[in-house]
């Protein structure tokens, strides 16, 4: 990127260009100092819900404590939680969804916003093209002349390829963590890809959320609420979505059954067994007697519901021999 030549970066997208919906729910705090450094950080939090109080209840209805957010993080007078003094100051806690991060990043590279840290010369003769749809198979390094390069192949069997470097954010189930491993395995006859596969930790985990709900008539305007129970943990909290606020919960529970109502790992409608069944447990819980609570779950229309996977030995490695594939993000997690 510091080169004397124009650099060109390539992001390639899983979704559809038209896809209104993200994934799981963001809690952007600190992090949000980093829309600030690129110039997204009004557009951020126009589109995000405050999380200006936390509050903890348990399944009887008792409220636990108060957190209130963004009065905590005046107080701290921590650069990190504040935007910089020439806006405001302002506490940087908000909830947002995942697609609606997406679409404001998106938009942040049509319109060519600048990061003040960097030289701008160097942003100027940076390029970076948006590919929509691209969900990654595979890829995999080769020779050159001028050295490595590598490639991409994608679900529709096309394959791009003469890049430097390539970054692999594909989530918990990357297949550019798979290349790398599988690269770190054959180069350690020795080592046993068996002792770093992931084990069911006895958690089973669900997101869901609301279509918007611009009038909240679902749930009141508030920060988010956790949610304590017997082996039950949720989050319940509004958040802004790609189409103004949404309605979102985060349920854990302990569970012995690993697959008791099957993997669904797209962020999708689910299956009616699957919602009835979650629907069961959270009654079974207490949550019945909290109708806030159990209308925003029965007005859901995204669900994804899995087992949480984990294994404690450190990763092997986060990147390829060549240092010129890397894994960023929830692809170098072991769960």
């Amino acid at each position: 990127m510091l080169g004397s030549e124009v650099e060109h970066v390539t992001v390639f997208e899983a979704k559809p260009e038209d896809s209104s919906v993200g994934g799981h729910a963001v809690a952007i705090m600190g992090g949000m100092k980093i829309f600030e450094f690129i110039g997204l950080l009004e557009e951020l939090i126009a589109v995000g819900f405050p999380i200006d109080k936390m509050t903890a209840m348990n399944t009887y209805g008792l409220e636990l404590f108060d957190l209130l957010m963004h009065d905590i993080f005046r107080a701290t007078k921590n650069p990190n939680l504040l935007s910089s003094p020439e806006t405001g100051e302002r506490p940087l806690a908000y909830f947002c969804s995942r697609g609606c991060v997406q679409k404001v990043l998106a938009r942040g590279l049509a319109k060519d916003t600048f990061n003040k840290f960097v030289p701008r010369e160097i942003q100027e003769r940076t390029t970076v093209d948006l590919k929509y749809n691209c969900p990654v198979v595979h890829v995999h390094e080769y020779n050159t002349p001028n050295g490595k390069k590598v490639a991409i192949q994608f679900e529709n069997n096309r394959v791009e390829d003469d890049f430097d470097i390539v970054l692999g954010c594909d989530g918990a189930q990357s297949k550019v963590k798979d290349y790398i491993l599988q690269e770190a395995y054959a180069e350690d006859p020795d080592s046993d890809p068996r002792k770093d596969q992931l084990a069911f930790c006895g958690i089973r985990t669900s997101f869901t959320s609301t279509g918007p709900d611009p009038e909240f008539k679902l749930r009141k305007p508030r920060g988010p609420r956790q949610w304590y129970g017997d082996g039950i943990y949720a989050m319940e909290a509004t958040v802004g979505g790609v189409n103004g606020p949404e309605h979102y919960l985060g349920i854990s529970y302990a569970s012995k059954e690993d697959a008791k109502m099957g993997e669904n790992t797209k962020w999708g409608q689910g299956s009616n067994a699957m919602r009835e069944e979650l629907r069961k447990l959270l009654v079974a819980k207490g949550f019945g007697a909290h109708k806030e609570f159990m209308n925003i779950f029965d007005n859901t229309e995204r669900l994804v519901e899995l087992g949480i996977r984990a294994n404690p030995r450190p990763l092997k490695t986060w990147h390829s021999k060549s240092s010129r594939v890397v894994l960023v993000g929830d692809s170098a997690h072991k769960m």
